[in-house]
């Protein structure tokens, strides 16, 4: 398949002095069904594990654009496997008929590679090296991970970044050249930082092959180094790659999304004979061509957690701060200006509206409530002069009594009023006497 001395082998438990090598990488306790197979994923990952554990899937649009790239039979690089996510969408891209060459430098890590690879999905097409990639051949002295808060991200910890606290060991870095591979379809780097370097290692392997060759983009200075590797290479195009680090349609169907607007950024260079192949392509997943630091800022820029991850820790970001005045801030702070003067005019002119409806509902009610006055004071005096009328008729009244009470035909007809009651009286004593009888 290749030359070179970088044995294909399984890596060995590391023990370090402070025994946190061993727990920051503890597999979960079975592995996760996902989009290309199964995998165990590192607990206290929560970036690349945790979106399989979640979703069945990590990067799932940067596995989009590269599964258009390939064919069955290529032979893709995975430069920096880590557990396997890509390695084994690869496998899947590339079929029996293809291969797969996967490097993981850690330890810790290359044990679950191997086992995700060979003993749990029992990959034929995938051969594995437990090394680093470089620009020349070299032993390298690596630290164990560690696991806290700030290293909540493990694939993310570079190999040259060193712990004198604890025990190290020794791991082979090789250059891609000395793999001496037979074919090179498609190339992928995500080695932390160090892939200018192993582009660097690579040359007579890019011009002897011409893969796509896609780098994982972080920083532009580490952009603007790879950029410069690869331009050195006739027959180039480099476009820039953005894709969403949730994917709204993943292997488990899961809404949660768990990185927000977060992206990942790649470089992705085209040979210049496959460009009008891909030229569809190139316009599906908007890629940006990139041909100078000013376009790789410019994709950095789309890259929400760029200011964050990268920026905050930069001497010119301590102090000049990261609220950068942005054309989309500027578009924003217009917007609200726009939308609180609107506001404060739609609010004026309700008040308005709503005064002079008061003013009319106030008028009205008032001309209503003269009316009702006006006439309740008519009905009220006309009472009071039916009232007055009664009284005087009442009066009369009793002034006729008074003068008939004092006449003297009331005096004279006196007796024959005693005599008729005397005989009414009778009358009605007959009337039950005869009543009586007859009973």
């Amino acid at each position: 398949m290749y030359g070179g001395n970088c044995a294909v082998r399984e890596a060995t438990t590391v023990t370090a002095s402070d025994g946190l090598a061993d727990e920051s990488v503890l597999p979960t306790a079975s592995a996760v069904p996902c989009r290309y197979g199964r995998l165990l994923t590192i607990s206290s990952d929560r970036f690349a594990s945790e979106s399989v554990r979640r979703y069945g899937e990590w990067a799932q649009q940067e596995l989009d654009l590269i599964s258009s790239l390939v064919a069955p039979g290529d032979w893709i690089v995975d430069g920096g496997a880590y557990i396997g996510t890509h390695t084994l969408a690869f496998s899947h891209f590339v079929g029996p008929s293809g291969q797969v060459v996967s490097l993981e430098p850690r330890r810790e890590v290359f044990r679950l590679l191997r086992e995700n690879v060979e003993e749990i999905n029992r990959l034929e097409n995938v051969r594995l090296l437990s090394c680093a990639l470089g620009d020349h051949q070299r032993s390298l002295e690596l630290s164990p991970l560690t696991s806290d808060k700030e290293h909540a991200n493990p694939g993310g910890q570079s190999v040259t970044d060193i712990d004198a606290a604890v025990s190290t060991y020794p791991v082979r870095v090789v250059t891609l050249d000395a793999l001496d591979l037979k074919q090179l379809d498609f190339l992928k780097l995500d080695v932390e930082g160090a892939e200018a370097s192993v582009l660097v290692g690579a040359r007579q392997t890019i011009a002897r092959h011409h893969p796509f060759v896609f780098v994982e983009l972080n920083a532009i200075g580490l952009g603007a180094e790879v950029l410069a590797v690869m331009q050195t290479h006739d027959g180039y195009r480099a476009f820039g790659s953005i894709s969403a680090a949730f994917n709204p349609h993943n292997y488990n169907g899961s809404t949660e999304n768990i990185f927000a607007d977060a992206v990942e950024t790649g470089l992705l260079f085209v040979p210049k004979a496959k460009l009008d192949s891909i030229e569809a392509l190139i316009a599906s997943f908007r890629l940006a061509p990139v041909d100078s630091i000013d376009e790789l800022a410019l994709v950095l820029l789309h890259k929400p957690q760029y200011p964050s991850e990268i920026l905050h820790s930069t001497a010119a970001g301590q102090r000049l701060g990261l609220e950068y005045p942005s054309p989309l801030a500027h578009r924003l702070m217009r917007e609200q200006a726009e939308a609180a003067e609107a506001h404060s005019n739609e609010r004026a002119a309700m008040q308005t509206a709503a005064d002079a409806l008061l003013m009319a509902l106030t008028t009205a009610h008032a001309e209503k409530l003269r009316a009702m006055s006006s006439a309740a004071g008519s009905e009220i005096a006309d009472a009071a002069r039916r009232v007055e009328a009664a009284h005087k008729r009442l009066a009369q009244h009793e002034r006729s009594l008074v003068a008939l009470y004092a006449s003297h035909s009331w005096r004279l007809t006196a007796p024959l009023r005693r005599v008729a009651t005397i005989l009414r009286q009778a009358w009605a004593r007959s009337i039950t006497a005869h009543f009586a009888k007859r009973q």
